[in-house]
């Protein structure tokens, strides 16, 4: 499980700073395309995927348990209900879930902690 980014390695503050702000009661959390591992980063507190690490006023709501957007790379459709399953960590989810080694090299590195655990520091 080590190897995954948490919830708590977030850096909420630079999501703030960039416009990620929702309303005062953000939970963050990434996850990726198990297609072609592009990185989406959600607000699950108000069902918002950000798409575009350098815009984040680009994004899309998926409240319904059917909703889905294509992914912006791949085009392949990613549904709400597969993302939750994700973001719940169930067992058959890890092609979901996003990596260390995938977010170092992510438009979306700035978005978690500089030093978020001592054996997965970011460089």
């Amino acid at each position: 499980m080590g190897d995954f980014v948490k919830e708590t390695d977030i850096n909420y503050y630079e999501i703030w700073k960039r416009g990620g702000a929702n309303g005062g009661d953000e939970d963050y959390a990434l996850f990726r395309c198990p297609n072609c591992r592009t990185t989406y980063l959600m607000d699950y507190e108000v069902d918002t995927v950000f798409l575009d690490a350098d815009d984040l006023a680009r994004r899309v709501s998926i409240s319904g348990s059917d909703d889905s957007f294509p992914c912006v790379s791949c085009g392949r459709p990613l549904d709400s209900h597969s993302i939750w399953k994700a973001l719940r960590i169930e067992d058959d989810t890890a092609d979901w879930r996003v990596t260390w080694d995938s977010i170092r090299s992510s438009p979306w590195a700035w978005a978690v902690k500089p030093n978020a655990s001592s054996d997965n520091e970011l460089v």
